[in-house]
């Protein structure tokens, strides 16, 4: 897994090159383990908002604070599997 700040260094020169879209390949992008980290840095890369995200995610591990900053750093679409039969979580 690359470290937040690679990721946010790739994403910025994404940003400056006029990417639109960056797609993050990875079933479980939030089983990362300073996932919140990374999307705090890309909320500051893309405080513009010109990159739209999109990721696969685990949803019944989202925190409240995790959801506020995919929506900061424009996580436009966002894919999650039914990998639970927790009635709660589905």
């Amino acid at each position: 897994m690359l470290p937040p700040a690679t990721v946010a260094d790739y994403v910025e020169s994404f940003v400056k090159r006029g990417f639109q879209e960056v797609r993050f390949i990875d079933p479980t992008l939030n089983s990362h383990p300073r996932f919140t980290e990374v999307i705090r840095r890309l909320s500051r890369v893309n405080h513009s908002h010109q990159v739209s995200f999109f990721a696969e995610l685990l949803a019944h591990t989202i925190t409240d604070q995790q959801a506020d900053l995919l929506r900061e750093a424009n996580f436009t679409e966002i894919e999650i599997g039914i990998q639970s039969i927790d009635p709660h979580v589905l």
